[in-house]
């Protein structure tokens, strides 16, 4: 009879526990969003920044990952940047933003003169995607990010485009 109180007890204070957390996390999520929509970037940054750091159980912590990424890369911190974005690819290898932070990791490894790690991922990013070009000169890709940020990858048939902002930033021949 102790024993079924004792594990009660402990089964309660493990859910209860769980939903505290999911509740934050949700909260943190919420929070950010708000920053953004308010303008300020910084205190959404915090947030997301908060929700990555979580046991990768969280719902929204793939995408919190990238915009920690994502604002790294922004304030030029890549350090950060490329760790944040290789975690993001080694927990979340089928993410929609995987071909986004596969250039940005691709951008710091030019920006740092790593030109095996450049080259690695060129070759990444050109095998990730297989694309038939049979009535049209390009295939496109959209997102926009939580910060806003609207990224296009375009695909050619002998290279690929990724614009940030509808700026280009980057081109990779093949």
């Amino acid at each position: 009879m102790k024993n079924k109180i004792l594990l009660t007890i402990c089964l309660f204070f493990l859910v209860s526990t769980s939903l505290i957390y999911a509740l934050d996390e949700k909260e943190s999520h919420n929070l950010a969003r708000q920053a953004i929509k308010a303008g300020n970037k910084d205190a959404a940054f915090f947030n997301f920044l908060a929700i990555s750091r979580e046991p990768s159980r969280s719902k929204y912590r793939e995408e919190a990952l990238f915009a920690v990424g994502e604002y790294y890369f922004g304030i030029s911190d890549y350090h950060d940047a490329f760790s944040c974005l290789k975690k993001l690819l080694w927990d979340y290898p089928e993410s929609k933003t995987k071909l986004i932070a596969l250039f940005y990791i691709f951008k710091i490894a030019q920006i740092r003169q790593n030109d095996a790690l450049a080259k690695q991922c060129s070759d990444k990013i050109i095998n990730l995607k297989q694309v038939i070009l049979i009535f049209s000169d390009v295939k496109e890709y959209k997102y926009t990010s939580l910060f806003g940020t609207k990224y296009k990858i375009a695909y050619y048939i002998d290279k690929i485009e990724f614009y940030i902002n509808g700026k280009l930033s980057t081109q990779i021949s093949y």
